[in-house]
């Protein structure tokens, strides 16, 4: 049996004491240097908050996705709208979450004061039952006001939204948000 012997002289040694010195000090105690996923713990997450019926307020802060398919709050702004979807179930509400708010806008979303009945502004309210507030539902009302329309919308609102299709019983509702442009990163 043959064994193979490394020769120890000064300058092999010197050479394999400086690459080690070398590959330990790349780096610091900080971790890899290598991309990371989104986190929605790191700052500037998607959030949105409701207070239902004079109630408490509860803030939904998206999910990241993984490992499910499905983030559960989902989070998004997009084509002049904003939409909260929690609960996901894959049942029969809005893209199978049980609880869903929407706002649409009048074809922009930029700074400004939003009215349901001046503007055309759209909500949609799923709790289970549905609630609308619409310009063609009178008793219906309620304001948004954006205060950030760039990479990111910002604001709040104030809703007195009617049970669909029924128009027999309403409810208020007021929050905020905060989303980043485009769709969730849900996939």
């Amino acid at each position: 049996m043959r064994s193979f012997r490394f020769p120890a002289t000064p300058a092999v040694f010197s050479l394999l004491l400086g690459a080690i010195v070398a590959m330990s000090s790349c780096g610091d105690d900080s971790g890899p240097t290598i991309p990371q996923p989104p986190n929605p713990s790191l700052p500037d997450p998607d959030t949105f908050t409701l207070s239902v019926a004079g109630g408490p307020e509860t803030t939904y802060t998206e999910g990241s996705g993984a490992p499910a398919i499905e983030c559960d709050p989902r989070i998004d702004w997009y084509f002049s709208q904003v939409h909260l979807y929690a609960n996901y179930t894959n049942g029969s509400g809005p893209n199978g979450y049980d609880y869903y708010f929407g706002i649409v806008f009048p074809f922009r979303d930029g700074l400004g004061t939003y009215t349901v009945h001046d503007d055309s502004l759209m909500v949609s309210f799923q709790p289970g039952t549905r609630y609308i507030a619409t310009a063609l539902v009178p008793t219906a009302d309620g304001t948004v006001v954006v205060t950030r329309s760039d990479t990111r919308i910002q604001g709040t609102f104030t809703f007195s939204l009617v049970e669909y299709p029924q128009q027999s019983t309403t409810i208020d509702v007021a929050g905020r948000f905060d989303i980043k442009s485009g769709y969730s990163s849900c996939p």
